[in-house]
């Protein structure tokens, strides 16, 4: 009888710890509490209070986009162009020579090396983590300095 009632109060004793380490606003609640209790008895609390903080967050959400108003769906959303379009009657259309030497009006314009870089490191993302030098051996037309300007530049432009 004697051990249940110690045992009773130093759980008594723990919980109120732990209420007055919750309830304050201290930044490492879950450190406070693993040295209050033992180590599984932290763990356990520790996601207790994830799972109430991921409630209460939930419902501020819930709550904030009840708040807004109710509109009909609409709008424009801009999406830049990197290429410009051919456009389908140009391609069509014979050109005529005026006497002129317009060749470089015939021929679509080449993209640079550094071009080719940054298209090729959008469209696969593996290439991103690799090196220059690794890039540079796997792709030999395009050199070291082209391929670290190129991710120079996607990382200003992400």
């Amino acid at each position: 009888m004697l051990s249940a009632q110690a045992l009773s109060q130093y759980v008594a004793q723990k919980v109120i710890e732990i209420t007055a380490i919750l309830n304050s606003n201290v930044d490492d609640k879950s450190a406070r509490i693993a040295l209050s209790t033992g180590l599984t008895a932290a763990m356990y609390l520790y996601g207790k209070l994830r799972d109430e903080q991921r409630t209460r967050r939930q419902q501020g959400a819930m709550a904030s986009a009840a708040d807004m108003p109710t509109m009909g769906i609409g709008g424009t959303v801009p999406i830049p162009m990197t290429k410009p379009a051919p456009d389908a009657s140009e391609e069509a259309a014979p050109v005529e020579d005026k006497g002129t030497d317009n060749s470089a009006d015939k021929t679509p314009a080449k993209m640079s090396k550094i071009d080719t870089a940054i298209d090729m490191l959008k469209t696969d993302r593996t290439l991103r983590k690799l090196s220059t030098r690794d890039l540079e051996e796997k792709y030999p037309q395009i050199k070291r300095n082209s391929w670290a300007t190129a991710k120079q530049r996607m990382g200003r432009h992400s």
